[in-house]
């Protein structure tokens, strides 16, 4: 059918079906072209490295979108595993601190998901909650302050790079590829899919929608984690209640080994 419209109408159908990336694609042409210092590759490194931390949860989070949910804790749950990881490295070393995390952030995330799929409660009303919740759990312990680690083992961590690339943007590819087969290749990734399409015909097909759902809060939660976990290896620092306080420039200047 579209290739029987004209040309014109063809384009704008193209740009409404990807807008985003048109839009994106766009801002980047803009950018380039005004400000000599964006194209620079210290600046694309940035860039990577930067975006890397957030695209981890995003991979969960568009998972959780494509089941029919939305979680608005994962940012608290982010904030908070920034503190608890840089706490437990202080204590019980690297490898303590990303079990302690990851486990932390799916239980947080499970907590979502029992509401949202057993209990049947909305998952607006949860995730706001729980995202006040984690949030001031954050603030509690931190007293809206950074909490340092001078961990060597987690510096040593920081300091794999592959070219001027730093060790997160390599996480960041697993995680995708990860997600992708797990989407497309698995029987309960389709079940995923089916749920969010139609909940009532997914159950009497005899999907199990209900773990469907609690999973992908689950995952989210222990991705939230992860990202978290890669911006402690970035900054060495937990830094949750990040609303109360922002951290000066020369703090990241003094905390950013490697970069």
């Amino acid at each position: 059918m579209i290739k029987s419209l004209p040309s014109r109408k063809r384009v704008v159908t193209f740009i409404i079906e990807n807008a985003v990336s048109v839009f994106l694609v766009g801002f980047v042409i803009f950018m380039v072209f005004t400000k000599r210092s964006f194209s620079t590759w210290d600046n694309i490194v940035n860039i990577i490295n930067e975006s890397s931390i957030y695209g981890i949860a995003a991979c969960a989070m568009t998972v959780v979108v494509i089941s029919g949910e939305f979680d608005l804790s994962a940012s608290s749950i982010f904030g908070w595993s920034t503190v608890l990881f840089t706490i437990c490295c202080n204590t019980i070393g690297v490898l303590g601190a990303f079990i302690v995390t990851l486990l932390c952030g799916a239980l947080f995330g499970a907590f979502n998901g029992f509401l949202v799929a057993k209990v049947k409660m909305p998952a607006f009303v949860v995730t706001l909650g729980t995202m006040i919740a984690i949030r001031g759990l954050a603030y509690v312990v931190t007293k809206a302050q950074p909490i340092n680690t001078n961990n060597p083992t987690l510096k040593a961590i920081s300091q794999i790079h592959i070219g001027d690339i730093s060790i997160i943007p390599m996480v960041y590819l697993a995680v995708i590829i990860l997600f992708v087969w797990f989407l497309r290749y698995t029987k309960f990734g389709r079940d995923i899919y089916a749920t969010g399409g139609n909940y009532e015909v997914a159950r009497l097909s005899g999907i199990n929608v209900v773990f469907s759902k609690f999973i992908v809060f689950t995952m989210l939660g222990a991705a939230a984690a992860l990202a978290a976990i890669m911006y402690g290896v970035r900054i060495k620092a937990g830094v949750g209640p990040l609303w109360a306080r922002p951290l000066p420039p020369l703090y990241y200047r003094d905390n950013y080994w490697g970069y």
